[in-house]
């Protein structure tokens, strides 16, 4: 899945060039999660392969909508 569809798929007009790059290494991210939880894919079949990139974009959405900075501590 490229850049473009991801932007697509979360429907995200604009994007500067580091939320590019946060997008890039969660996908990155997602396609390791989701292969240490399932396994071995077959990507070479077309189904699977579609399967695994929709799981890899819905943890993508997830990590990208809930990214906001947080603080450790007393909130002031």
């Amino acid at each position: 899945m490229t850049v473009e569809e991801l932007k697509r798929y979360l429907r995200l007009d604009y994007l500067d060039a580091d939320e590019e790059k946060d997008l890039k290494q969660f996908y990155k991210r997602a396609k390791i999660s989701v292969r240490n939880k399932v396994g071995d894919i077959d990507l070479d079949n077309e189904d699977a392969k579609e399967q695994f990139e929709q799981a890899c974009a819905l943890l993508v959405q997830v990590w990208y909508d809930n990214r906001e900075a947080f603080r450790i501590g007393n909130a002031s």
